[in-house]
């Protein structure tokens, strides 16, 4: 198993985190073929706006369809596997972050890291999440580099996470346009309302 050692603060006293290689790794291409309705869905999606959702139950085919929509899309991939340990705000952003550097080498290293540095993990507070967020995008529209996709597979793991829901109501209506978010789940949390972040809600099973 290959780790990645990345500074998780300026002060000594945070130490380093060690970051799994794999979870922010393209998986391997996918053997089956992916339905046609579910990539014209997706492709829609894509050419409305910057995020999608695509929840459905375990085995529906959501991960399949990220990466066969990866392979067409002509942008590069950041791609994140959640676990349920990281439920915890810093590591899930450390995570997110590392994906994204591997595209453009700058992100993390600004604003965003100041932010990070002093917010609380899970106990920081709705303004501190907030703030998080602005300086992702912040750092996303500053950011020299390629257009993305950005893939997070598996998001369910920690939605019973206090801090997500803010986070992504704040991230996703202001993503740059050469950055769209793809989201896998299999649930939606109950307070997540896709029409009112922004983002485009699709289900594996509605398109079988």
């Amino acid at each position: 198993m290959l780790m990645l050692m990345v500074e998780s603060a300026d002060e000594p006293v945070n130490g380093k985190i060690e970051l799994i290689l794999e979870k922010i790794t393209i998986p391997s291409p996918p053997v089956s073929i992916c339905r046609p309705r579910l990539l014209d869905a997706l492709w829609q999606s894509f050419n409305l706006g910057t995020s999608t959702v695509i929840s459905g139950r375990a085995g529906s085919g959501k991960t399949t369809l990220a990466l066969h929509f990866a392979e067409l899309c002509g942008r590069y991939i950041a791609w994140y596997k959640v676990d349920a340990p990281e439920s915890e705000l810093r590591i899930f952003l450390q995570y997110l972050i590392a994906s994204i550097r591997g595209h453009r080498a700058r992100f993390g290293t600004g604003p965003l890291r100041r932010v990070l540095n002093t917010a609380r993990g899970n106990s920081a507070s709705n303004g501190e999440v907030i703030m998080l967020a602005e300086a992702f995008v912040h750092e996303l529209e500053r950011s020299p580099g390629p257009p993305l996709v950005i893939v997070i597979e598996d998001l369910h793991l920690v939605c019973d996470a206090e801090w997500l829901v803010p986070f992504f109501k704040r991230v996703l209506p202001l993503l740059p346009t050469d950055v769209h978010m793809l989201i896998t789940s299999r649930t939606m949390p109950p307070a997540w309302r896709p029409a009112s972040m922004s983002a485009a809600s699709m289900s594996t099973s509605t398109y079988s």
